[in-house]
């Protein structure tokens, strides 16, 4: 949101479902509270509705909205809560990070499911941290593969590969952003966000002509907006795709444990 005065406007976009929305408003000056309207953003769709935010602490803002969805012919409702982004100088990870982007790694993704080597190998092709105040926050390692790398990155399940992804990496360089993580304490504050368009930009600079990621999977797969708002889609799903993985190197999964169960998304995007 940009604030002019005591006016308001902003977009914002459904990557998965390619909507768009206009939000415009004021700002009360008797109470700080924010109301106003959004409306779509395509001539072809007639969605319209309302909002109202209540201004918290530390710049949060806490609200409802209702609307018309045009699409689905139904009116909804629900409620929003916005965060400032939070501000972090992201950087070229150095070896002097690796003890600390290993750390993070545990408390996030799973004890031993980062090893020194995985560190050690993507920061010669993109390792990157996020710093707030001196302190590492969050962390992005991205690799680039040979075509055999790649099929074993699927772990035997690239049978599952749709058929223009599986011609990309038969004909160019690809590019894997192999994991991101970011302290809870600092989650939903766009640091994953920085983080994935820095790694990202690496890969397409060193021309790579696939990019992928795998994404996990619990109630829902939480890196899947970030991805999409950079232009990847979710092109296949696989079960249990961490389980022998998992036995095997004897990590935890932070959602369920030792084996690892959950399903993974594959995201993808070709140049």
């Amino acid at each position: 949101l940009r604030q002019r005065g005591h006016k308001i406007s902003g977009d914002q976009h459904d990557a998965q479902n390619d909507r768009g929305w206009r939000i415009e408003g004021e700002i009360d000056r008797a109470s700080g509270h924010i109301y106003g309207f959004y409306k779509a953003k395509s001539h072809t769709d007639s969605g319209v509705g309302v909002f109202f935010f209540e201004q918290k602490s530390g710049g949060i803002l806490d609200g409802l909205w209702a609307g018309y969805d045009s699409q689905n012919k139904n009116v909804e409702h629900g409620k929003y809560t916005l965060v400032k982004n939070l501000p972090v100088t992201v950087r070229r990870a150095q070896e002097k990070d690796a003890v600390k982007i290993l750390r993070l790694s545990c408390e996030e993704l799973g004890e031993g499911y980062l090893t020194p080597e995985d560190v050690k190998a993507a920061m010669r092709d993109g390792a990157f941290v996020a710093e707030h105040e001196g302190r590492i926050i969050g962390f992005a390692l991205a690799l680039n593969l040979a075509s055999e790398e790649f099929q074993s990155f699927l772990k035997g399940q690239s049978w599952k590969v749709p058929p223009d992804i599986a011609q990309a990496n038969m004909r160019g360089s690809i590019g894997c952003l192999k994991s991101v993580a970011v302290d809870k304490a600092y989650q939903k504050r766009g640091v994953g966000a920085k983080l994935v368009k820095k790694a990202i930009q690496a890969l397409e600079k060193s021309g790579a002509d696939l990019l992928f990621s795998i994404g996990w999977k619990t109630e829902n797969v939480h890196i899947a907006p970030v991805l999409e708002a950079c232009g990847f889609k979710q092109r296949a799903a696989f079960k249990e795709f961490w389980h022998a993985e998992s036995l095997d190197q004897g990590y935890a999964c932070p959602h369920c444990g030792h084996p690892c169960r959950c399903e993974a998304i594959l995201f993808a995007k070709v140049s």
